[in-house]
């Protein structure tokens, strides 16, 4: 099971969401999936902020993506979870000189449930986007006293995901289908 690959594609560093994710008004999920308050912040944004990416923006328009900035807030967690609307997830950190956070992937999803696992930690690459798996369980800490903001584009279903933590039993397809065809265009070394 593949938690996540790094993909070749980069945001410029001079790109406008750097500086403007500090001003954008940011909201809870408007879903069942999750009680209100429950759930990091997010706001949405045009397809337009990735004209100056051609293979992204050919990515999210092949698939019909949505995409978001989460914010973190400062020395907070959003623990242990599989993603309840999104198969993948094409994310970049964009608060990089911020790196007093863990992002952690459980390994071992037949053993999910149980006190001790092994994990696979993603540390971000500067500007660098990365393919999640969102059906493998993950969490994110930020330990730091800012805000940590990560562009996040994903195809989302109208329904909920059940998660399941027989590794036999997860849907990985979309995932699986999504890398593949990434391999065949060279997003993915």
């Amino acid at each position: 099971m593949i938690p996540y690959e790094p993909l070749n594609i980069w945001l410029p560093e001079d790109h406008r969401l750097y500086e403007q994710v500090k001003t954008f008004e940011y909201g809870q999920a408007t879903t069942e999936a999750y009680s209100k308050d429950r759930t990091f912040l997010r706001h949405g944004l045009s397809k337009k902020e990735f004209e100056c990416v051609p293979p992204l923006l050919d990515v999210i328009e092949r698939h019909g993506m949505i995409s978001k900035v989460f914010m973190l807030e400062p020395n907070s967690t959003y623990d242990w979870h599989g993603d309840a609307y999104r198969y993948i997830a094409i994310n970049c950190l964009l608060s990089y000189e911020n790196t007093d956070y863990i992002t952690l992937f459980c390994t071992e999803l037949e053993k999910y449930s149980e006190v001790y696992f092994k994990s696979t930690r993603l540390v971000y690459e500067p500007r660098r986007f990365y393919m999640f798996n969102t059906q493998v369980p993950h969490m994110v800490s930020n330990f730091s006293d800012k805000p940590r903001y990560l562009l996040s584009i994903a195809p989302y279903t109208t329904s909920k995901i059940p998660f399941n933590m027989d590794p036999l039993k997860t849907d990985f397809s979309t995932f699986l289908k999504i890398r593949d065809e990434f391999l065949q265009l060279g997003l993915i070394s």
